[in-house]
């Protein structure tokens, strides 16, 4: 196996450093063995377990809790923990809509009713 600078290939299995470019432009290491723990640990219950219990704790809850106090529905809810997700929790302006959100508001489905379309 052909090995070039960096000891890899890189995705198109082409020799050469392997990894990403940090701020400096600098080549940094793959990581790979820290992705393959990564995706065995992803496949136990307890890590799927622990990843939605943070999401909720940082993410969900707060913006549920918020969005209700503002007196605000399931799609206020919605667009508060998109808000959450995308811009950090502590964060107060909701300054992102996604189309999908927009289409709940065009069309008067401010409690999310089933089907969505």
């Amino acid at each position: 196996m052909a090995r070039g600078r960096g000891g890899g290939r890189d995705r198109a299995g082409r020799p050469g450093a392997q990894g990403h470019r940090d701020a400096a432009g600098e080549t940094a290491p793959a990581r790979t063995p820290f992705r393959a723990a990564w995706r065995k640990a992803a496949r136990t219950a307890a890590f799927r377990r622990a990843q939605r219990h943070e999401r909720d704790r940082v993410c969900f809850d707060p913006a549920v809790a918020r969005a209700r106090k503002d007196g605000l529905g399931t799609l206020g809810q919605f667009v508060y923990y998109d808000a959450m997700v995308m811009h950090g929790p502590g964060t107060d302006a909701v300054s992102r809509v996604e189309t999908a959100q927009r289409v709940f508001l065009k069309a008067g489905n401010f409690d999310l009713d089933i089907p969505l379309k």
